[in-house]
C-alpha cells in the first residue's frame, strides 16, 4: 500500500467516523 494510499484511506475514515459521531450527537440531543 503506497503512501498516498494510506493518507487517503486515513483522512476517508476520519471524515466518516466525524460525519457518524455528528449524526449520533444530533440524534441524543433530539
Amino acid at each position: 500500500m503506497s503512501i498516498h494510499a494510506s493518507f487517503r484511506f486515513t483522512r476517508t475514515a476520519l471524515f466518516v467516523a466525524a460525519a457518524l459521531f455528528a449524526v449520533g450527537e444530533a440524534a441524543v440531543s433530539h
